[in-house]
């Protein structure tokens, strides 16, 4: 990838920026990517040291791959912190036990004891559901053995946005709303031919979008 013109393109005012001290190139780029990442967990594990923190997790499918997205929040100085801990790539069905799983393994990278989980916030998936009473349930038990741990119950927390979507997604199954939509779509579908697609680019206005259901977070 070094190699390609365009992205040498991106990459040399920023090499020249450097100076001659530095050079980017195949070789080197391969051993500055692990050390940088052996860096970065370090200095995220030891922020997160004995902290109570909450999760964010969601899944993404693009392309047949599907990437599991763990973020942790916690204050750091009286202000919020966010720290992304990992971009994992699922290989098995999504089940609540092999996220938890999945997850489980990114966290003990870190050093986190899953008794620094306050909560997590997911979507209204059933598997993440199953995933964060899973893992409730882990914790429950480990603090049974520790009566010193200051809480002992994990807080699932549902996205709103998504909370939001289903809400609008079973408003819109009504008879009346459903043929409005329906009737939307088949114009959108028509304005989307590429005759009518130019001149929408020539007065400089968006295209008209048609929504995916499976896509909630489709419109912005």
């Amino acid at each position: 990838m070094l190699e390609y013109s365009g992205f040498k393109k991106i990459l040399n005012p920023i090499v020249n920026a450097i100076g001659n001290h530095f050079s980017v190139n195949s070789e080197n780029i391969k051993l500055l990517i692990p050390e940088t990442a052996v860096k970065i967990v370090s200095e995220i594990s030891t922020a997160l040291e004995k902290k109570v923190i909450s999760l964010k997790i969601d899944i993404a499918t693009r392309l047949n791959r599907s990437i599991l997205g763990i973020n942790a929040q916690l204050i750091i100085g009286g202000r919020i912190n966010l720290f992304t801990l990992g971009m994992t790539e699922l290989k098995d069905k999504h089940t609540g036990i092999y996220i938890k799983n999945m997850v489980e393994k990114v966290l003990e990278k870190y050093n986190i004891d899953i008794q620094q989980i306050y909560s997590i916030t997911t979507d209204n998936g059933a598997n993440m559901i199953s995933f964060v009473n899973l893992l409730g349930s882990e914790i429950e038990d480990e603090v049974f053995f520790d009566h010193n741990f200051s809480f002992n119950k994990l807080i699932g927390i549902r996205c709103a946005a998504h909370t939001l979507q289903l809400a609008i997604k079973d408003s819109i199954k009504k008879a009346d709303f459903n043929e409005f939509i329906s009737d939307a779509r088949r114009l959108v579908k028509k304005l989307r031919i590429p005759s009518l697609m130019l001149k929408f680019k020539d007065v400089n206005t968006k295209r008209p979008i048609l929504d995916c259901p499976t896509r909630w977070n489709l419109y912005k």
